[in-house]
């Protein structure tokens, strides 16, 4: 994921709707592995239960 520089999306080297289906798939996978007990993925974001 990280081998994408956001500036080969603006001068064309990167499809954006390829970029934005691998965010879409690295934040599923995130979220499964949170459900997992996992808490962060490659991009590093982590996510932290809602309060109900």
């Amino acid at each position: 994921m990280r081998e994408m520089e956001l500036s080969d999306i603006s001068n064309g080297k990167v499809n954006k709707e390829d970029f934005l289906q691998k965010i879409k798939e690295e934040i599923n996978n995130t979220t499964e592995q949170y459900v997992r007990g996992g808490s962060a993925n490659s991009l590093g974001f982590t996510f932290a239960p809602k309060n109900v």
